[in-house]
């Protein structure tokens, strides 16, 4: 079999670089040996955030109790949750399933692939057959997956990984989450809105420590005022089961301590699945953390690319799908590269978190002294106080030419006001610019031009 290019998975990025391919004329072929989607379709993104909505009606009904909205006996229904999350899941995954099956410039093939040279992948099919596809290019979009602590292996039923926590039939009592990064937190918080009590612990000294210090401890605040347990600058050592339930030792910088609990989910990060690949076999370089890729997504083997979690840079769905789309215009003839400058991070928590361009420790190592930040708070907002909601927007400006070069979001819907900023920041607005820009009122969007006027004073709600 012959196709112009061979694609490798059939996640995010696997399946936006087929379908790329294809508007692009070219014959194409995928190769997924489990479920089209990957993680973030099937076990990841979209079925967390379904969960995340479905139980975020908890803190809804606290933030009102008293101020006009009185309600008795809530109660989930978790099978119908679960069913929920399931169909939306279901209609995604059939969504882009259609969209690969009506292309006629689309070959769908289940199994699982490995590279034998430049040219030419070979596929061990569901049915045992092998079969060889001769490319133009390979483009390689395997994922991650997640990363096992080796004392605390997933084998064990009351050892979840995110596959398991997902697909639950009732809420464990006392449940311990291992990392207290983006997928930590996210869960702690569907499983404290479920009713139960939540430990985290972090080895690092904050909540999601590759974010700035502010969101973390915002973060910890309010999960501190929910009751979730945050136990930070801490490490697991060891568990047994003991009276039904497991008893965790961990140590907590020079303290030993323990706790208990009904299940352990960790969530200590993903790793890129390179297994099985043959890249050793073909030469393709690569690293604990990934395939290592230039900004126009090659490996150092003519004609093959790498994309998606799998080269290490990000493990974010939507840059997988910009990778996608780099690799396959440059495979056929574009010269195109990725800015990593201005990528988007999205924590769906409640309150969310998202942040775009520098941090601020990261713009003083940038720009030194040089910088001025901006803030504006949720309380100082019409709409953010009708919604009684609570957070903060953060501009980071440079101040030679009062370019904005950062922002961070806490609150309500910062996850969708952030796309606001990326943009500004990806057209090299500067403070004038969005000066000169009306803002519908009442809305949050405000706060993003009164955090911005604010980096020079000129705020003026404030």
């Amino acid at each position: 079999m012959r196709a112009d290019i061979t694609v490798i998975g059939g996640g995010p990025g696997g399946y936006v670089a087929a379908l790329r391919a294809a508007q692009k004329g070219a014959k194409t072929v995928i190769i997924e040996k489990n479920h089209i989607g990957g993680t973030c379709l099937n076990v990841g993104c979209i079925p967390t955030k379904s969960l995340l909505e479905s139980t975020a009606i908890v803190n809804e009904l606290d933030k009102w109790n008293g101020k006009g909205i009185k309600v008795n006996n809530l109660e989930f229904e978790l099978d119908k949750l679960m069913k929920r999350k399931n169909k939306i899941v279901n209609q995604l995954v059939k969504g882009v399933s259609t969209l690969l099956d009506k292309n006629e410039k689309i070959s769908l093939i289940k199994g699982k692939a490995e590279i034998i040279n430049n040219e030419t992948v070979q596929v061990e099919k569901e049915n045992g057959i092998s079969k060889d596809i001769v490319n133009g290019n390979i483009i390689i979009a395997t994922g991650s997956k997640l990363i096992e602590i080796s004392q605390m292996p997933f084998a064990k039923e009351y050892i979840w990984d995110n596959k398991d926590a997902l697909s639950i039939e009732e809420s464990p009592d006392d449940i311990l989450i291992v990392g207290g990064g983006v997928i930590g937190v996210e869960f702690a918080n569907i499983f404290n809105n479920l009713g139960s009590n939540v430990n985290i612990i972090e080895k690092m000294d904050r909540l999601i420590p590759s974010e700035e210090e502010i969101a973390g401890n915002h973060l910890k605040d309010v999960f501190k005022q929910r009751g979730i347990n945050i136990h930070l600058n801490s490490e697991v050592t060891d568990y047994k089961e003991l009276d039904q339930k497991l008893e965790i030792e961990f140590t907590q910088q020079d303290s030993h301590k323990k706790l208990k609990a009904d299940k352990i989910l960790i969530a200590v990060g993903r790793r890129p699945v390179t297994e099985n690949l043959g890249l050793q076999k073909v030469g393709i370089e690569h690293q604990k953390n990934g395939i290592v890729v230039n900004n126009r997504m090659e490996t150092n083997k003519d004609n093959i690319y790498a994309i998606g979690d799998v080269n290490g840079n990000y493990q974010l769905a939507h840059v997988a799908f910009q990778e996608a789309m780099i690799a396959v215009d440059n495979a056929l003839g574009e010269d195109k590269e990725i800015n990593y400058n201005f990528v988007p991070r999205c924590i769906y928590t409640q309150p969310e978190v998202a942040a775009v361009g520098l941090t601020e420790k990261e713009a003083k190592k940038e720009y030194g002294d040089k910088i001025s930040i901006g803030t504006f708070p949720y309380n100082a907002n019409g709409r953010a106080l009708s919604e009684k909601e609570d957070g903060i927007v953060k501009t980071i400006v440079e101040t030679k030419y009062n370019q904005i070069v950062g922002m961070l979001i806490i609150g309500s819907h910062a996850t969708e006001l952030i796309g606001q900023g990326t943009i500004a920041i990806n057209l090299e607005s500067t403070v004038e610019t969005i000066d000169e820009i009306m803002f519908p009122h009442p809305t949050l969007s405000e706060m993003i031009k009164e955090s911005t006027l604010d980096s020079l004073d000129m705020a003026v709600h404030i």
